[in-house]
């Protein structure tokens, strides 16, 4: 019986190892890389920015002993037929049991030695519950079967495993019937005898001890003394503390120091060059490389990290640099979401010509961001502004103010208005590192015709020139022009 007990104690704990080690979390640190202009034109400065987060998970619940107690379960009922086994001792010999041939000799040589296959198997089993229990069945050992009907009653998580725990409530005896007919026992031990004539007599009717219905009794049913720590440094050892709750027995896992310090790796795209960097940041030929306090040390005034590439010239129009930051603590390593930018001296957001109604009921409008060079500067309050867009057959819209008509309405950003025919507004802003963005709306224009639909697209501010070609999309019956960059 000792050894069977311990057989089901070293089960019950290897299906407790299912349970999750919890882990002290490491100090990691992440990071968010963007950049602060898209586009970039050919010869202009890529600028990157990387700020740091704190990316350590939240440090698991203290552990507790594992120790739920046993219950009884309402299971189907299945056919027992388990495989036979030679128990015994080298003292008092070995003999056969749950076989065909139970009590039979399976010991071999001197001293004797088990051979459980002397044991013969069991042509049936045993239905190990419901109306049949005991009946025998032909299926294999824990299979369901139509000669084992309903339900049986099974300990589980308990020190007798497997034991049945069902019990049989007796059954309440009934005196049924009518004053014409005479009353009778029902549901007692009794049935059938008279209680009664013109009226019932109900204490004539046995109880029936083996009538009542089957219910699960946990009381039959043996937990466990001790349990298992769910965690820490005595994962998996006993414990003797109620189930769920936190003991000395089961300490938590000390928690790692944070990191102080983390390195911050940024590869350079293809086609850049090393510009410069703040907090110290340097080149090492492929990446510009930090390290600076981690977030946890310098929180809640952490400065992000910015750093200029040079684009080269060369690098045609249309590309795509890409980059993802590194950053390296003490616990491990994090890497950010690609940061993707477009190399283009202009980037078309929306140009929209109708030429309406009638003559003099067309309207337009553009909506673009271009971007300078190293060489190139603007000044749009003291500068000339000029926007054509042509076809083969020559201008279709053509805009100019002098210098001085685009004043600095707020910071950085530059307005027109006019509430007349012709260009009613123009709001230049910039945006970022050499970078600007433009809307232009006009209204009540007179506009030709449009036979051509290859177009381009030239904005002038000062001395600077910015083209780009497009082509136009038909739309409204041949009334509406949507421009579009796409082949």
């Amino acid at each position: 019986m000792a050894s069977l007990r311990q057989a089901r104690s070293v089960r019950w704990l290897a299906l407790c190892s299912v349970l999750v080690v919890p882990q002290v979390a490491g100090a990691l640190t992440g990071s968010n890389l963007r950049d602060l202009a898209d586009p970039v034109t050919p010869g202009g400065v890529l600028a990157y920015r990387v700020t740091l987060s704190d990316q350590t998970p939240a440090a698991p619940a203290p552990p507790t002993c594992f120790n739920p107690p046993a219950e009884c379960v309402t299971m189907p009922v299945t056919c027992s037929n388990p495989p036979p086994s030679c128990t015994g001792s080298q003292q008092a010999g070995f003999v056969c049991q749950n076989a065909a041939n139970n009590g039979a000799n399976c010991g071999v040589g001197s001293p004797p030695v088990a051979d459980p296959m002397l044991c013969i198997q069991n042509a049936n089993g045993t239905c190990n519950g419901g109306p049949n229990i005991g009946l025998p069945c032909s299926a294999p050992d824990g299979s369901f079967t139509s000669q084992c009907p309903g339900f049986t009653f099974l300990c589980k998580r308990a020190v007798n495993e497997d034991a049945y725990c069902g019990s049989t409530a007796p059954s309440t005896p009934q005196c049924i019937g009518d004053s014409s007919n005479g009353f009778f026992c029902a549901d007692s031990l009794n049935n059938g005898a008279a209680c009664g004539t013109t009226a019932p007599d109900p204490s004539v009717c046995q109880a029936d001890p083996d009538g009542g219905t089957v219910q699960p009794n946990p009381g039959f049913c043996l937990s466990h003394p001790s349990g298992i720590c769910s965690g820490g440094p005595n994962f998996g050892l006993t414990c003797t503390a109620p189930h769920g709750t936190t003991t000395a027995e089961c300490p938590a896992a000390a928690s790692s120091p944070g990191a102080t310090t983390v390195t911050v790796d940024l590869p350079m795209p293809a086609g850049t060059s090393f510009m410069s960097a703040d907090s110290g940041g340097a080149s090492n030929g492929t990446s510009v490389v930090w390290t600076v306090p981690a977030p946890g040390v310098c929180a809640p005034s952490c400065a992000p990290l910015n750093a200029n590439l040079l684009v080269d010239g060369a690098v045609p129009e249309g590309t795509v640099l890409q980059s993802q930051a590194t950053t390296t603590d003490v616990d491990g390593f994090l890497v950010s979401a690609t940061q993707s930018t477009t190399i283009a001296r202009m980037q078309l957001g929306a140009l929209t010509l109708s030429r309406g109604s009638a003559d003099g009921r067309g309207r337009f409008s553009y909506r673009t961001k271009f971007s300078l060079n190293t060489t190139e500067s603007l000044a749009p309050g003291s500068e000339a502004f000029a926007l054509r867009v042509s076809n083969a057959d020559g201008p279709l819209v053509d805009f100019a103010l002098p210098a001085g008509q685009l004043p600095e309405s707020s910071l950085n950003v530059f307005t027109y208005k006019n509430r007349g025919a012709g260009l009613r507004a123009v709001v230049l802003r910039q945006v970022g590192p050499g970078l600007w963005s433009l809307r232009v709306r006009a209204s009540r224009l007179s506009v030709p015709v449009v036979t051509g639909l290859t177009i381009t697209i030239e904005l002038t501010i000062g001395n600077d020139l910015f083209t780009q070609p497009a082509r136009f999309l038909v739309k409204g019956g041949g009334r509406r022009f949507v421009a579009t960059t796409a082949p």
